[in-house]
């Protein structure tokens, strides 16, 4: 089965920038069945990850996105894939799926799509998507938002987590005392409520740390100021880092003993917790959204704005080594046991064969 994989707009298809939806793309590739005959297509990046075969799509100067996705569609096509997966971007989706009316187009969704308030937009809403062949929901999450706004659906929307490659992380036995924040500097993620509980915290514990690494991608920079000065009576013992490259990452989760994921708005599903698990630091989240599928058991469940609440937990973990290494233990059994992403690439295979089947069968 050939496929060709469309990613959306502001990706980094590399090891330098990459974001959680190209670091998705990658791996579910390089595990699927499909491998070999799979081509992704986006826009140019200095240097692609080596292991897919990537396609590069220059933007002409002054092109409008549905007409970028058009030459997208059209070059996909050229390669005359069984099937094409669209990462996120229903504009661009739409725009494929009416240049390639014979052939299937899956759309794969990392957040929940905007539901219409009125019955009528609604209904003219799922009459758009059921052109579709069929949707990848990142979690349980999003997948019941989908079917409960539009119920005829239900049986082309499959829920396929993200997963990690556990063997290629090594958690170290000998955990550094910091604490690690690491996610998107917009106020959804809940940097800044990270930053005052760390701060106060650290006030009481000197060999403790703090490490925040954000990145810029549709970032305020008034936000990331107040994240700075926040950080900023803590000296040496807390860092500020911007646009790490996923290996540096990588390491971060490796060697924190705490890892922060304090989101206060509905993750819709939440990779930087399941990185927590394979990297053996002990999860703090606020569990919304996604991200309760996630913790389950073994992660600390805590509201981000209720920062009595917050602080106590934190405090807790700092205090007492036994109760943080058997969190974090629980963590690293639930990241293997559910979230191992060859086990979901061959879902994902599963999914992308039921729709060429179903295509093929209804012609």
């Amino acid at each position: 089965m050939r496929i060709a994989i469309c990613l959306p707009r502001k990706m980094h298809f590399g090891p330098a920038r990459a974001t959680a939806i190209d670091l998705c793309v990658r791996d579910t590739v390089v595990h699927s069945a499909y491998r070999d005959d799979t081509v992704v297509f986006g826009e140019p990046v200095d240097e692609p990850f080596p292991e897919v075969d990537y396609r590069a799509m220059p933007r002409s100067s002054g092109a409008s996105q549905r007409a970028y996705a058009t030459a997208l569609g059209e070059a996909m096509a050229a390669t005359s894939p069984d099937l094409i997966v669209v990462h996120q971007h229903m504009p661009s989706a739409s725009a494929i799926r009416a240049k390639v009316r014979d052939i299937p187009v899956l759309v794969y969704r990392h957040n929940a799509l905007s539901v219409p308030g009125s019955a009528l937009a609604r209904w003219l809403k799922g009459r758009q998507l059921a052109a579709f062949d069929g949707f990848v929901l990142v979690s349980d999450f999003i997948r019941d938002q989908f079917v409960g706004a539009y119920p005829k659906l239900e049986r082309k929307a499959w829920r396929v987590h993200n997963g990690l490659d556990f063997s290629r992380w090594q958690p170290s036995d000998t955990r550094e005392n910091t604490i690690l924040f690491v996610g998107r500097a917009v106020s959804e993620k809940g940097a800044h409520e990270a930053a005052l509980v760390v701060s106060r915290m650290l006030a009481d514990n000197p060999s403790w740390s703090a490490r925040f690494i954000v990145s810029t991608l549709d970032a305020d920079e008034a936000y990331i100021e107040r994240l700075r000065e926040i950080l900023r009576p803590l000296g040496h013992r807390a860092s500020l880092e911007t646009d790490r490259p996923h290996a540096a990452v990588k390491l971060a989760f490796e060697s924190a003993a705490i890892a922060l994921v304090p989101s206060l708005f509905a993750e819709p599903f939440g990779r930087t917790a399941i990185e927590a698990f394979a990297g053996g630091a002990a999860l703090i989240t606020s569990g919304r959204g996604g991200l309760a599928e996630i913790a389950n058991g073994a992660a600390e469940i805590v509201d981000p704005q209720d920062q009595t609440a917050f602080s106590t937990v934190l405090r807790t973990l700092v205090e007492d080594p036994t109760r943080r290494a058997s969190l974090a233990e629980r963590g690293k059994t639930r990241g293997h046991t559910h979230f191992d992403v060859r086990a979901l690439a061959r879902d994902l295979d599963s999914v992308c064969e039921r729709c060429v089947t179903t295509k093929r069968e209804s012609r």
